[in-house]
């Protein structure tokens, strides 16, 4: 989990995280969100953020799972070999 910098957000924090197809579905995703939530307290955060690719229904459903809400995208801001994907932002609010 890292802090943000900016003066006005250092109550926020962000991370990624990223799981091979191959060992999706076992609850290691779940683990890992909740070793960071658990981090982000510890640091005294009040809130979480993240982005995720469009495209991928499988987290996005994780993190909905973990309280995360969808705050907004980009469309088409992310651009690969295979075209282009929207960037979803989703946030959760730390509950004290």
């Amino acid at each position: 989990v890292e802090r943000k910098t900016e003066q006005r957000r250092t109550h926020v924090g962000g991370f990624g995280i990223c799981i091979l197809q191959e060992f999706t579905g076992i609850g290691i995703g779940r683990r890992m969100m909740s070793v960071l939530e658990k981090e982000a307290r510890g640091m005294k955060l009040n809130m979480l953020e993240l982005s995720v690719f469009g495209k991928n229904k499988i987290a996005q459903d994780l993190y909905k799972k973990m309280e995360f809400r969808v705050a907004g995208k980009f469309p088409k801001a992310i651009k690969s070999k295979k075209g282009f994907d929207d960037d979803v932002i989703m946030y959760k609010v730390l509950k004290k």
